[in-house]
């Protein structure tokens, strides 16, 4: 009988070799991702998953050759399945990579970013680059916030935030802290407020998993005196009523001078408005003599300058 006899220059069993090779890696990467292994452990049974076909084809003929061509298999099969699984996880941006991602840095900037196409690697956007918080300007309140986003493709992770400068210890800043922000995930917020009369100007740092310096952004004010501001604002009510007396609503961290537009909502359903004026120290009393059915009373306060508001609640006794 005659024996088929493998033509020269023949793949021959290369090619089976190659994809036997391929699965291997990829099965034995799923796998132990699955299983939550570390990324360099995946890696290493990416290797061993890869050398299983072709070491398997080395008996035979040939020997040392056969060894030579399934370790080259393993490498080349190795290579295509790292680089496949790199390519999904980097467009996706997961944040568990199948395997261990290759280092791409980035740059930390003084949020001057701009544009909004995606970059490769690491990168952050803030806007605005600084914010001015003149509490006394008309329209502008003490309080602003700065929108970080990730305009990368890997996760962004952002730390501690700090204010620093000759002026810091007139802000407070909240929000985004210790957050991660995926690729193409909305951003998240910083709320920087003004808490003293005396401010100037102070650095708002954010630090993040960027290669360089954290980012930063400049909040300054041109106001040097005026009113003190002590945060948000409040209003306070008498607490109970009885029908037909007099209750006395207290507001304060309002604009000085602007008018403060009071609504009431009355136990029957029905409202009223009231319109006083904020002293020059942010506050005001508003005293209300008003027949009333017996239930709660919702009081609520809107700054008409500031946009500032507040509300209480009183009950009004049979």
């Amino acid at each position: 009988m005659a024996i088929p006899q493998q033509r020269p220059g023949s793949l021959g069993p290369v090619v089976p070799a190659m994809l036997g090779a391929i699965c291997g890696s990829v099965v034995v990467t799923l796998i132990t991702t699955s299983l939550h292994l570390s990324p360099t452990s995946r890696v290493i049974a990416a290797a061993a998953g890869a050398a299983v076909a072709p070491m398997i084809s080395t008996v035979g003929r040939l020997h040392r050759l056969r060894i030579g061509a399934g370790l080259l298999i393993t490498i080349v099969a190795l290579a295509i399945t790292y680089g496949g699984f790199t390519i999904v996880d980097r467009a996706t941006g997961r944040t568990d990579p199948h395997l261990p991602l290759p280092s791409v840095g980035g740059i930390g900037t003084l949020g001057t970013q701009t544009g909004n196409d995606t970059q490769t690697g690491l990168h952050i956007k803030t806007d605005p680059s600084s914010l001015e918080l003149d509490c006394d300007d008309a329209g502008k309140t003490c309080e602003d916030t700065v929108s970080v986003s990730n305009s990368g493709t890997l996760p962004l992770r952002i730390g501690a935030i700090e204010l620093l400068g000759p002026g810091a210890a007139a802000y407070n800043h909240t929000g985004c802290e210790h957050q991660t922000l995926p690729a193409h995930s909305d951003p998240c917020k910083i709320t920087v407020t003004r808490q003293t009369a005396n401010a100037g100007t102070a650095r708002l740092v954010i630090h993040q998993n960027l290669r360089g310096a954290p980012t930063e952004v400049v909040v300054r004010s041109k106001q040097t005196g005026g009113v003190e501001v002590t945060g948000p604002p409040e209003l306070a009510s008498c607490g109970t009523a009885s029908g037909g007396v007099a209750c006395k609503i207290t507001g304060r961290g309002f604009k000085p001078g602007e008018i403060v537009e009071l609504t009431y909502s009355w136990p029957q359903g029905t409202s009223s408005q009231y319109r006083p004026t904020a002293a020059s120290d942010g506050s005001f009393e508003y005293q209300l003599l008003r027949a009333s059915a017996p239930g709660t009373v919702t009081v609520s306060a809107t700054g008409q300058t500031s946009g500032r508001s507040a509300t209480t609640t009183y009950t009004v006794q049979p």
